[in-house]
C-alpha cells in the first residue's frame, strides 16, 4: 500500500517532480485480503483513466469488483499455478481505503523514488542505508557516521568521543576482518559442536 514515507537522501529530488497525485500516468489503488493484493491500474505509463475522463468513483469501484470476481483461477504465478481464492469483503472499507489512496498518495514522487533506490542498489551492492556507524579508517578505535547523498555517496561525520563507550565493541584482528571499502566484518562465534570437533582433529593430527 502506498505510503509517502521516502528515504531521506532521496529528498533532494523531490522538488524536481511533477507530482499529479490521482491524475499520474503511475497512480493505481490496491487491497490486500487474505494474503492477497489487489490492484487497480489508473495508469499505465502512458495516460491516466482519471485525467481521460473516468471518474474517482468508478475506478474504486472497478477496484471492489476486482476483488469480488477473484477465484481459485486467479493470479497465476509463472509456473502457471493459480493462488487465487472467494473473498468476503466489506466494499464500504474497499472503497474507504482506496479513496484515501488517491487523494494522499504522491504516485509520481514514489514511482522515480522505486527508480532511485534501483540505481542506489546498485551502487551500494545492497539495499541503501539511512546511515551506518562504522569504524574510522585510519583508527579503528574512533567511530564516524556514514550518510549517503543523493548519488549513492558517503559523507563521514565524526560522533563524539565515548558516545559509543560500551556500546559497540571496538573490532580487532581476532574478532573482525577489515573489509574492502569501509567496515568490518565480526567473525562468527565457534559453536560449542564445532571447537570440540576441531579440538578433536587437532589432536588427530598431533597424534599422527
Amino acid at each position: 500500500m502506498p505510503t509517502n514515507n521516502y528515504h531521506p537522501s532521496f529528498a533532494p529530488l523531490r522538488r524536481n517532480i511533477n507530482e499529479r497525485g490521482m491524475y499520474s500516468v503511475w497512480a493505481h489503488i490496491e487491497y490486500e485480503v487474505d494474503g492477497h493484493t489487489h490492484v487497480n491500474m489508473i495508469g499505465d505509463g502512458k495516460e491516466n483513466a482519471i485525467a481521460l475522463g473516468g471518474s474517482v468513483e468508478m475506478v474504486v469501484e472497478e477496484l471492489v469488483q476486482i476483488i469480488e470476481d477473484c477465484d481459485e483461477n486467479k493470479h497465476v504465478d509463472n509456473k502457471d499455478v493459480s493462488h487465487g481464492k472467494k473473498h468476503n469483503i466489506d466494499g464500504g472499507e474497499v472503497s474507504k481505503q482506496a479513496f484515501e489512496q488517491l487523494f494522499t498518495t504522491e504516485f509520481d514522487t514514489e514511482h522515480w523514488e522505486q527508480k532511485w533506490l534501483q540505481q542506489m542498489y546498485k551502487v551500494w551492492g545492497g539495499h541503501i542505508p539511512a546511515a551506518v556507524i562504522v569504524p574510522k579508517e585510519e583508527n579503528p578505535e574512533e567511530w564516524e557516521m556514514l550518510i549517503p547523498d543523493v548519488q549513492g555517496g558517503a559523507i563521514r561525520v565524526d560522533i563524539r568521543d565515548h558516545l559509543l563507550d560500551g556500546t559497540l565493541p571496538t573490532p580487532t584482528s581476532e574478532t573482525a576482518n577489515k573489509q574492502l571499502g569501509y567496515g568490518w566484518k565480526g567473525v562468527a562465534a565457534e559453536s560449542q559442536d564445532k571447537k570440540l570437533s576441531r579440538i578433536a582433529y587437532e589432536e588427530r593430527l598431533n597424534n599422527g
